[in-house]
């Protein structure tokens, strides 16, 4: 008896022992571990799987009693996708090249702490978050910039077409600034008007329709025509205007019609020339005013000797 006991002991120590050994750990239904558990493998794969007809899920709990904090669910009826549930938080660089997916999914939040910092704008390539401070080729020569750079996959280090995005730091005057960059990643930065604050342009504005504004202020570029009443002034003859506009049928100095309707007109070169016009027009007035007075003293001197 004592044999068989001894043989039968042997046996289920030798059945456990290859159960313990094998590479396949199977069972049914819910199992519940307490500890860690570790797979090691020294070549090739070790691996971990959830088969299922539909999909399956991995749930993240704080304590015993909740459902889960986070839950990490492969959804095989909707495109093959991987589902996050909860927030996702990359502490270090992540390099998006690596992830093969076709949908990637935070229904809660994404925060992105560290921004790729660069400074020069021309060298970006590859789509990320960036910012600057006082970079070259920033939509200003000074200060932090935040931004976003895009291109299409096949962009590289040496072919650099981008889309960019840049927000200016600014609390009480908000800018944006978005551009397109060639093979070189040098472009034209275009501004975003905002109703906030003064704004400034540095170049042309194209409107192709109507104006509003309560206030239009033209620096001038060239000289206020106060010269026109200067001692030494020379002031065409009401004769030669004559001749001129006869010839020309416009006055001296301002543009023809033709000129004005396949050119346009300078707004604040031109009300300059208008003033200069109208200071010019006052000279003839007050000479006109004199030879009247010397009329006028004339007469009264005629009726003077009549009487």
């Amino acid at each position: 008896m004592k044999t068989k006991i001894l043989l039968l002991f042997i046996y289920v120590n030798c059945f456990l022992s290859t159960v313990y050994s094998q590479e396949y750990l199977r069972t049914d239904g819910s199992n519940k571990m307490k500890g860690s558990l570790e797979i090691n493998r020294s070549d090739v794969y070790s691996s971990i799987e959830l088969k299922s007809g539909v999909g399956g899920f991995i749930d993240f709990t704080s304590d015993y009693t909740s459902d889960y904090n986070g839950r990490l669910i492969w959804n095989y009826n909707n495109s093959n996708r991987f589902d996050i549930y909860g927030n996702v938080n990359f502490n270090n660089s992540v390099d998006l090249k690596k992830v093969v997916t076709n949908d990637l999914t935070v229904r809660t939040q994404f925060f992105l702490y560290d921004p790729k910092r660069i400074s020069d704008w021309n060298l970006n390539w590859g789509s990320s978050f960036i910012e600057s401070y006082n970079a070259e080729n920033a939509p200003e020569s000074s200060g932090w910039f935040w931004g976003l750079n895009m291109n299409h996959g096949s962009n590289h280090e040496e072919y650099r077409y981008n889309g960019q995005l840049a927000v200016k730091n600014s609390a009480t005057n908000p800018t944006m600034y978005f551009r397109s960059t060639g093979k070189d990643g040098s472009g034209t930065w275009a501004k975003v008007i905002n109703d906030h604050g003064d704004q400034y342009i540095d170049g042309g504005l194209t409107l192709n329709g109507k104006l509003l504004s309560k206030e239009v202020k033209v620096q001038a570029t060239i000289d206020v025509p106060d010269y026109v009443f200067k001692e030494d002034y020379e002031l065409k003859s009401l004769e030669e205007v004559k001749d001129f506009i006869d010839k020309n049928s416009h006055l001296p100095e301002v543009p023809s019609e033709k000129t004005i309707k396949e050119e346009g007109i300078n707004v604040g070169e031109m009300n300059l020339i208008l003033l200069k016009k109208i200071e010019e027009l006052t000279l003839y007035l007050l000479k006109q005013q004199e030879v009247i007075n010397d009329y006028e003293q004339r007469l009264k001197q005629l009726e003077q000797k009549n009487n």
